[in-house]
């Protein structure tokens, strides 16, 4: 099998197989073999079955095996022969074979760059000590709370935590809103909506000026308040105007925390108080070290790409952009932002996300070269592990997701590198100079 490479970028090439026609017959041979061994015809014992008689029985199957299994060798000694590290399989011919017949055919790849490798072991890091404190859990169980209340209705002026059940309408020079932007209910016109008065943690999701505005009100009680919207805006049309908003207060509720009593733990299923925080204590130290560990990931990748300039692999670039702008539309769609605004947008949004997957793909490929030199590989246990947590996931069948992988050897190579990356960042990991620095606040 010879290979013959044509040198397209830095990070593509085009490589010409050639299987000899000898290479093919044997091949052949080989299959016809294990089919005879197989094959199962009236008349005859298992593996006694003239090859000639296997061979017109069987004319298709055999060709399709011959085809499939050549070209299989074909792809695997230009990932492993060629003389380049293969990053991904861009586009590649798939012609027939035949037996005692050679065959030559195309295919592009993408190969990572040659450079050098900074000095990656003991990356220095700075993180922050895990501690949980009294505070933290005192503070989990008051949300805990919370989330367990109780909302009385009030006569009483409305305060900060209390619910209201408030009509708002905004103006803009005399315009209401809604003519202005009528796909953004939110910010022009709600009718008997609940809203919380003044919370800090929820102001992104309504009209800050309204949840300020209804302090203070009782049912019944009106007012108008402006608010001027930043020149940054999510809604174009907004940015940078102010608008008057006609308030109308129909009913406050009072949230009212229930106790911490027996009755309380029995519904968290928890026999004392001890036992809650305990309970607590573990799960905030769990999440600060998942924190921990993600922000010691991220200065590990930011210190990468830093020290390596290099150009990177165009398809993966490009499969990359897609994914990224593909998930911000999502997220986009989930907000509610309308189609027109969306499509205003994807210019912008795509040269961000080509920037974002440059970046991705360059770090892909130091961490590979990284695994190489330090024999990181991925085994048979890694691959079946990935797949059960996807199926676990997902709620799909393990089998489905690897008929799914088998369909496209390319799914099987993706899943491989991300496995391969992850493996990699984890000794490294591992290998950081780690200082730790104050607790923040």
């Amino acid at each position: 099998m010879n290979l013959t490479t044509e040198h397209l970028s830095d990070t593509r090439k085009k490589i010409t197989v050639a299987i000899s026609a000898e290479e093919t017959a044997q091949e052949y041979q080989g299959i016809l073999k294990e089919f005879v061994k197989q094959a199962k015809v009236p008349g005859f014992r298992p593996g006694k079955i003239p090859t000639n008689i296997v061979e017109r029985k069987y004319s298709k199957e055999l060709s399709e095996e011959l085809t499939r299994k050549c070209l299989t060798k074909a792809y695997n000694h230009v990932v492993t022969d060629s003389g380049f590290e293969v990053y991904t399989v861009v586009d590649a011919e798939e012609p027939e074979v035949v037996k005692g017949v050679e065959v030559s055919f195309e295919v592009t790849v993408d190969v990572n760059p040659e450079f050098e490798l900074p000095e990656y072991k003991e990356i220095p890091v700075t993180l922050v000590p895990v501690e949980v404190t009294d505070q933290d859990v005192d503070d989990m169980i008051d949300e805990i709370r919370k989330q367990r209340a109780e909302f009385n209705v009030v006569e009483t002026p409305a305060k900060a935590t209390d619910y209201v059940k408030v009509s708002y309408e905004g103006f803009i020079d005399g315009q209401s809103i809604s003519e202005i932007c009528p796909d953004k209910k939110v910010w022009a016109k709600q009718e008997n909506t609940w809203e919380e008065a003044a919370p800090e943690e929820s102001r992104r999701m309504g009209v800050p000026a309204v949840m300020d505005g209804i302090l203070g009100m009782k049912a019944e009680d009106s007012k108008e308040v402006e608010m001027t919207f930043a020149e940054d805006h999510e809604v174009e049309a907004l940015r940078g105007k102010t608008a008057t908003y006609k308030i109308t207060v129909h009913e406050v509720r009072e949230r009212v925390l229930p106790e911490l009593n027996e009755d309380f733990l029995k519904s968290l299923q928890i026999e004392s108080v001890e036992q809650l925080k305990d309970r607590i204590f573990q799960d905030l130290e769990g999440r600060k070290k998942n924190e921990q560990a993600g922000d010691k990931r991220r200065q590990i990748l930011a210190f990468l790409n830093d020290a390596v300039q290099i150009p990177v692999p165009e398809t993966a670039v490009e499969a990359q952009t897609q994914a990224l702008v593909q998930r911000t539309m999502m997220d986009y769609m989930r907000r509610g932002v309308a189609q027109a605004e969306m499509e205003s947008r994807i210019e912008e949004l795509t040269e961000k996300s080509h920037k974002a997957a440059e970046e991705q793909v360059k770090l892909d490929v130091i961490l590979t070269r990284i695994a190489k030199k330090e024999s990181v590989e991925v085994t048979d246990q890694d691959m079946q592990r990935a797949i059960m947590m996807e199926a676990m996931q997902t709620r799909t069948k393990p089998e489905e997701i690897v008929k799914r992988l088998q369909k496209d050897r390319r799914n099987i190579y993706q899943l491989q590198r991300n496995l391969l990356v992850d493996k990699t960042l984890e000794f490294l990991s591992e290998q950081a100079k780690v200082t730790e620095t104050e607790k923040e606040g």
